[in-house]
């Protein structure tokens, strides 16, 4: 679809190409048509660049979000992760992720559109999809096959999407065999009936229907998860407002979670007083629930010390721990006593508001302290780290100074070594000659200024000329004490600059000392530096710099820089063999 400015652009091109065609003769149609063929190309081309240009790549992730698509764009073989919320993408079909096989996540939710259509086999081709968001969708509709071919899909969000009972009663979930968790919080779920093919799902173990308004859950209705394991079985604020001592035949609903094995069962905001409860317990025994979470119900407000006694006596309940071990912690005057030993008539009921108030002051004054804390400790990296930077700097060289006796050298006047001319030997591209004059030689290089410490070579200075240029190399490198590399795109299509990177690392492995330091400029991608094999052995196991985008870390990258360049450090005897995996 094209924007304003595309139909701007075809216009003109289109109007000047008649122009001309009204002016000359017929015997210049066929230069006109190759112009129009021209113009048209050169058109597509342009619309597809503007069209990718609108994501930002970053590595493997592809940021779209908020860019006023209508499609799915078309995205290099390398990204693996796309982000395309707050669009105006209506739909995804087959041809909408043709070509993007490699693509492992995919956030497609909160479009601004009324409706969202997943069409079937949209996702046919994404195999190696393992997690799907499709979720914040004012009007989210799937045709039967809208997930068929996601095989190794483990997590898929639908929340807050308008689904409806048919979206677990439904096979829309049936190919999802390898899923994990599936999020269905705030949707119109008012009837909770899994398919019975969830019980296929084995590595199903995560379902959060929080926010549905369900009446109630019976024996009947789960026979979908009969047998499963769940870690995390969320219900919470879904009302089971018909679950009440007069709403429902508790008898005859039977237990819900039947042969199943909750390790967290979340029932909180749900209105459960206190009959409620002992109604639940008496209808979930024998059921394995590891922890039970009943906060925000109402049952704390008409349930006292002598009701939960009754409840613990009767109980046919399992207890984390054996009735006779729970005690008293308040008030003071029956801390430690065991709770079946109390005499209920004795019992004086304490405001416990008041016994707590000085307990929730102190977690305020604390948690309070903590965030601001936080917060500042965050600005001030963000705003001010730069300054703290030489203030602990200037401290640390008055320290220093302060205790150094008269006449003893500083770190950073360290002799250079025996046979050796130079601090380090600056290997760079050409064409990259004004940056690292401007950026490193003017900052650092002892002949550009009086103040600087260090002693570079480098080409365009310091080699001599007629001489092999191979030979230029070796002797700057074994002359030095240590040699730097800045690594850019252009250092990377320099046949000498891999040479002298190579003659580098042979150094470093034939003396064991670490003399070879490694800058990376630009933002160029993991998979560059990764394409040439000295480069990729180095980076996969030795530390590099790299050049600060931010002006507040540049004196921390040139304090680092020098302490590597000054620094004497051994390196561990690599293998001469590398094994790999055969299969």
């Amino acid at each position: 679809m094209f924007c304003a400015k595309d139909r701007d652009m075809w216009e003109f091109v289109n109007t000047e190409l008649e122009e001309d065609i009204a002016q000359l003769s017929s015997t210049a149609m066929h230069q006109i048509r190759m112009r129009r063929a021209c113009g048209l190309i050169v058109l597509g081309v342009y619309l597809l660049v503007e069209k990718i240009s609108l994501c930002r790549i970053r590595g493997e992730l592809a940021l779209c979000d908020s860019q006023s698509l209508f499609q799915v764009p078309k995205l290099p073989s390398y990204v693996t992760r796309v982000s395309l919320t707050n669009n105006y993408i209506s739909e995804v079909n087959e041809t909408s992720f043709a070509g993007q096989e490699q693509l492992e996540t995919v956030y497609l939710g909160s479009q601004r559109t009324n409706t969202f259509v997943v069409r079937s086999n949209a996702f046919r081709g994404l195999s190696n999809l393992t997690y799907l968001d499709l979720g914040d969708m004012r009007g989210l509709v799937l045709e039967p096959g809208a997930f068929v071919g996601l095989t190794s899909l483990r997590n898929l969000a639908l929340f807050h999407s308008g689904l409806d009972d048919s979206i677990l009663q439904g096979e829309y979930l049936r190919p999802l065999e390898s899923l994990e968790t599936l999020d269905l919080y705030g949707n119109r779920i008012g009837r909770i009936r899994p398919a019975l093919f969830f019980q296929n799902m084995t590595k199903l173990q995560e379902i959060n229907l929080t926010l549905n308004a369900v009446g109630s859950i019976c024996e009947g209705d789960l026979l979908g998860f009969r047998g499963k394991h769940f870690d995390l079985l969320k219900l919470s604020s879904v009302r089971l407002r018909d679950m009440t001592p007069d709403g429902i035949n508790w008898t005859k609903c039977g237990n819900p979670f039947r042969n199943m094995s909750i390790r967290v069962l979340d029932l909180s905001g749900n209105g459960f007083g206190a009959e409620n409860t002992r109604l639940f317990f008496k209808g979930t025994e024998g059921t394995s629930i590891h922890s039970l979470i009943l906060s925000s119900n109402p049952m704390g407000r008409s349930i006292g010390l002598k009701e939960f006694l009754i409840w613990v006596n009767e109980t046919n309940a399992t207890l984390p721990s054996p009735k006779e071990s729970l005690r008293c912690e308040f008030p003071e005057n029956l801390l430690g006593v065991r709770l079946v030993d109390l005499n209920t008539d004795s019992c004086e009921e304490e405001d416990d508001e008041k016994l707590i108030a000085p307990l929730k002051l102190a977690l305020f004054v604390a948690s309070s302290t903590v965030l601001v804390l936080t917060v500042a400790s965050g600005l001030a990296y963000a705003r001010l780290r730069a300054p703290c930077f030489l203030f602990y700097k200037r401290a640390l060289a008055w320290l220093v100074e302060g205790r150094r006796p008269k006449g003893t050298p500083r770190d950073g006047d360290a002799p250079v070594q025996e046979g050796l001319r130079y601090d380090a030997y600056l290997c760079f591209s050409n064409a990259d000659f004004r940056w690292v004059e401007r950026a490193l030689l003017k900052r650092l290089d002892s002949q550009f200024s009086d103040r600087n410490l260090l002693r570079f070579c480098f080409e365009a200075r310091d080699f001599v000329p007629g001489e092999d240029h191979v030979a230029n190399i070796r002797d700057a490198i074994w002359r030095s004490r240590k040699t730097v590399c800045v690594i850019s795109r252009e250092f990377l299509n320099d046949g000498w600059c891999l040479e002298a990177f190579s003659l580098a690392q042979s150094r470093m492995l034939e003396e064991l000392r670490d003399v070879l330091v490694v800058v990376v400029v630009g933002a160029i991608p993991h998979f560059r530096l990764m394409k040439y094999q000295p480069i990729r052995a180095f980076v996969q196991k030795r530390e590099y710099l790299q050049w600060p985008e931010d002006s507040q870390d540049m004196e921390w990258f040139y304090n680092r820089l020098v302490l590597k360049i000054l620094k004497e450090d051994k390196v561990r005897k690599q293998r001469d063999v590398e094994l790999q995996n055969i299969n």
